[in-house]
């Protein structure tokens, strides 16, 4: 009797860990194609915004650990946020990405 419920805890175990690696088919990866702007865009919020001359990249990325123009590091011991926001510089990017939503998805 005790081999009978381990032997089903053991397959109850194996069936819950093969379901949760279950991949659903209606995921989208969404890491590619995007657009990005190193500093200030006034109204790149908008969705009619022309983001054409922006660069083109995929995620992951950090724009704040790119190396900085003229230099191959992205560090400056003059960054005003010293220490503490890890000697980058800082500043506003902006990402964007277009795309459209079907319609069995809205």
């Amino acid at each position: 009797m005790k081999k009978v419920l381990f032997l089903l805890s053991l397959m109850s175990m194996i069936f819950d860990m093969l379901n949760a690696q279950v991949v659903h088919t209606n995921a989208v990866l969404f890491d590619s194609g995007w657009r990005f702007h190193l500093g200030g865009a006034q109204g790149a919020e908008q969705p009619g915004f022309d983001d054409s001359r922006w660069r083109t990249l995929d995620l992951p990325h950090d724009w704040s650990i790119e190396d900085l123009p003229g230099t191959d590091s992205p560090f400056n011991r003059d960054a005003i946020s010293q220490v503490h926001g890890g000697f980058t510089t800082g500043g506003t990017g902006w990402y964007r990405k277009s795309f459209v939503l079907p319609e069995c998805k809205a």
